[in-house]
């Protein structure tokens, strides 16, 4: 024993001592007459060291048990543990404080490098919590559960860019914004096209139901501006027509206007106001007679407002250019549609 301790203390003169660090030579464990024949077999409590330990070269280490189950690495099965990890299959496996809060466990939390934001990973029974601060988080930003397959977020969860995003706020509404909303669109009952002052006159063109305007005939209608339209923007009017003339016959051209209402059902607004004018101006018809063509009225948004009821009345007018020349037979009425912007699915509950 004392001829073991002997050998120890000469190789501990052979190391050189060089700012606070305690370097060993390289020495050949089986050149040492120690039990078992190896360096390993030490019978050492503990080890104190003030300064650094550096490992010269490579070397092939088995286990490493650090206080039971503060962290486990394990050689055979290729695996880390922290904490408890008796039954974890992965590389790294992390087991929460035994300490809780509504049965949640502390897991892994980093923090910046600068900053005090500090960002938490923390597991709640079958849930997955993701949240923050400084102490543990029990109004975490996410979670998922694995055994149900919900994923709960507690604000507002957005799809997309600063710019064109749909968002669905804490209570599930849902709104979009930029190009993320879409268009909208409300068909005019074709048989309510008969229906006016002067109404227009009503054909069987092929396979459509069509209604023929001369100058003067009118159609009147109405609308209700749907929940989901998206608050302030305008409304497309649009107009499919075709009339029995070709356009090098006489260059000829057809004007359309109407005028509208924009109606309040609160009991604050009546329903007989004159309402504003607007047009497509002369447009020239078609360049091949019954051929269909499409032209647009737009409501301007800012006279409008969420579930408004809009009245229209509709007339064939005669051209405003003195150069121009009415289309001498009647425009032929096919379909009126109306196509909004919508940035939500209706209207929140």
């Amino acid at each position: 024993m004392k001829l073991k301790w002997l050998i120890i203390l000469f190789v501990l003169l052979l190391a050189t001592y060089s700012s606070g660090v305690l370097v060993v030579p390289n020495v050949d464990p089986t050149k040492l007459p120690l039990a078992g024949g190896n360096i390993d077999a030490l019978d050492i409590n503990s080890i104190d060291i003030a300064g650094d330990v550096n490992v010269v070269g490579t070397g092939t280490f088995g286990d490493l048990i650090v206080d039971g189950n503060t962290l486990v690495v394990d050689n055979v099965n290729h695996r880390v543990g922290i904490g408890t990890a008796s039954d974890m299959l992965a590389p790294l496996g992390i087991t929460g404080d035994t300490t809780s809060i509504e049965d949640r466990h502390e897991g892994i939390w980093i923090r910046g490098k600068t900053g005090a934001y500090i960002v938490q990973i923390n597991v709640r029974g079958s849930r997955l919590e993701i949240g923050g601060g400084a102490t543990l988080d029990t109004t975490p930003a996410m979670s998922v559960d694995y055994l149900t397959s919900d994923v709960n977020i507690g604000g507002t969860f957005t799809v997309g860019d600063a710019t064109n995003r749909t968002l669905i706020d804490p209570n599930g509404v849902m709104t979009m914004e930029g190009g993320a909303r879409v268009i909208g669109s409300i068909s005019v009952d074709n048989a309510n096209l008969g229906k006016g002052a002067n109404a227009p006159t009503q054909v069987i063109v092929g396979n459509y139901n069509v209604w023929e305007y001369d100058i003067g005939d009118d159609t009147v209608f109405t609308f209700h501006i749907p929940h989901e339209w998206d608050d302030g923007t305008d409304i497309d009017i649009h107009f499919d027509w075709q009339v029995d003339e070709a356009y090098a016959t006489n260059g000829a051209e057809v004007n359309w206007q109407i005028v509208w209402i924009s109606t309040s059902h609160d009991e604050t607004e009546a329903i007989d106001g004159g309402g504003a004018t607007l047009s497509t101006g002369d447009i020239n018809i078609p360049a091949t007679a019954r051929f269909l063509r499409s032209d647009i009225i737009t409501l301007p948004g800012g006279g409008l407002a969420d579930e408004d009821q809009v009245g229209i009345t509709l007339t064939r007018i005669t051209v405003v250019d003195g150069n121009d020349t009415n289309a001498a037979n009647d425009a032929g009425l096919v379909d009126i549609h109306i196509e909004y912007i919508k940035d939500k699915p209706g209207k929140a509950i």
